[in-house]
């Protein structure tokens, strides 16, 4: 685990319309996180109207599982 993890847990997270929130960073992974341009999209706040709020406002979430073959 490491870097990759991070951005598919950050491109799920998104679709799911739920904010991914890194709690207590050691600062080596925001030198990681700078250095490979990731630190905005990882740590930026979600946009309103993102993916999965449904006009009512409602915030819809489905469960995910393992990724299928590819």
């Amino acid at each position: 685990m490491g870097l990759s993890a991070l951005l598919m847990i950050g491109r799920r997270t998104t679709v799911a319309g739920v904010r991914l929130h890194l709690d207590d960073r050691p600062a080596r992974l925001d030198r990681l996180l700078k250095l490979t341009g990731t630190l905005d999209y990882l740590t930026a706040p979600l946009p309103t109207g993102a993916a999965g709020t449904s006009v009512t406002g409602e915030t819809t979430v489905r469960p995910t599982g393992p990724d299928g073959p590819t």
